[in-house]
């Protein structure tokens, strides 16, 4: 058996799952209020930070440099004629790194939106007409990725990949003679987190 997500990894992939739905069910009132929502993103917007933080500096699997594919990539993967990958294959990189985006783009716009910091000021009226149109449609995108995603994850389960599993133990068997990846600590994780917990706080302010 490989270890191959730390605990950092993990923790941000399922905190980004159920803040999702929270906000999806309170962006379309289906549950909570507009004050909920409005702290759901904030903690989703500190949550993407931190990924983006730890896709830079993170662990072996965790880092974009590792598994966001090229187009030979992308090619030989969907023509079954490459190796076996032993975090994100190929389109799995490519989702990741689409609803990383989005997300970071929903939470950013949400933000200039509810009145946590000045947009009208920043940028006028006309721009945040902007972004709560955006904001809406973008919400569909991610929703509809997000359908993607977990039909992706499904097909993988009844062909025997259990990334289910692996993805809370944060192991899997070794099939195809891998290295054991290098995992960071949890400490830089964690002193990462505070970073982006900061950086949101100094937009705020800044902005407000």
């Amino acid at each position: 058996m490989l270890k191959i997500w730390d605990l950092a990894t993990r923790i941000y992939h399922w905190l980004q799952a159920i803040l999702f739905i929270e906000l999806a069910c309170t962006g379309y009132g289906l549950a909570g209020n507009e004050k909920a929502h409005f702290l759901f993103g904030l903690a989703l917007f500190v949550l993407i930070i931190w990924r983006i933080g730890w896709g830079l500096m993170g662990s072996d699997t965790s880092r974009f440099a590792n598994f966001v594919p090229s187009i030979k990539q992308l090619f030989l993967y969907v023509s079954r004629r490459s190796k076996g990958y032993l975090g994100h294959n190929p389109l799995g990189g490519l989702m990741v790194l689409l609803m990383v985006t989005l997300l970071f783009l929903q939470a950013f716009s949400g933000i200039c939106i509810s009145g946590a910091i000045d947009g009208k000021h920043l940028w006028g009226r006309q721009a945040v007409k902007i972004f709560e149109q955006f904001h809406a449609i973008n919400a569909m995108a991610l929703i509809s990725c997000s359908a993607v995603h977990i039909l992706a994850v499904l097909v993988y389960q009844l062909c025997g990949k259990p990334l289910i599993k692996t993805m809370i133990t944060g192991k899997r068997e070794n099939s195809g003679d891998f290295k054991q990846p290098v995992l960071i600590n949890n400490y830089k994780a964690m002193i990462l987190l505070g970073v982006s917990l900061t950086i949101l706080l100094i937009i705020i302010l800044i902005s407000a």
